[in-house]
């Protein structure tokens, strides 16, 4: 089978009217590299609740002058790590002051508290032996329940705090994230849209 040959083309009209330059869409600002490294990295530390590693990378990151035009970035970050371990802080607190004998609901079981110490539980579930369980290995629920003792849902500021770590640490869902916000009041909502 053959294909018949097209002729050449001819040559465009310079006179002739020309279509509209196709515009270029404009590329959005992107924070650079180094700040998307320095924030995986930090977002990493949170993750892992290992709050000197992300200082001391928000720190460094701070002093980079590769990252001086993401202050405002960085200062969310620096916010939110604040909150995240103020969260941590009571939460480590509250745990000092559960008295040994006491009914907890963690796990999705009933436990008596044997003893705290040093970040780490030491539970007797209603049937078996005692065990050890380290804050960092509880459910983002369990660690709620231990973080909230005490914490009215009109406390705007706590609530804002237990959204904020939920969200920092990566173990927020809907269900546990929302509610808390929204009792966070405008607070709230501003770190909703600065996510």
């Amino acid at each position: 089978r053959t294909v018949p040959h097209e002729p050449p083309a001819d040559p465009p009209d310079p006179s002739a009217p020309q279509p509209p330059p196709v515009m270029a869409r404009p590329t959005p600002t992107l924070p650079s590299l180094p700040y998307f490294e320095f924030h995986r990295n930090f977002s990493r530390a949170l993750a892992a609740l290992d709050w000197a590693t992300a200082r001391q990378l928000l720190d460094a990151a701070r002093a980079d002058a590769n990252l001086a035009e993401y202050r405002t970035l960085l200062d969310w970050d620096s916010d939110e790590l604040r909150q995240a371990t103020e969260f941590w802080t009571r939460l480590e607190q509250n745990c000092g002051t559960i008295a040994a004998g006491e009914s907890l609901r963690l796990r999705g079981k009933p436990h008596q508290l044997e003893g705290y110490a040093e970040g780490t539980l030491r539970l007797r579930p209603a049937a078996g032996e005692t065990v050890s369980v380290a804050l960092r290995e509880l459910s983002a629920l369990d660690l709620l329940t231990l973080g909230e003792r005490g914490l009215e849902r009109s406390d705007r500021e706590g609530q804002l705090r237990s959204a904020v770590f939920l969200s920092a640490t990566g173990l927020a869902t809907p269900a546990l994230l929302t509610p808390r916000l929204q009792r966070a009041g405008e607070g709230g909502k501003r770190f909703a849209e600065n996510q």
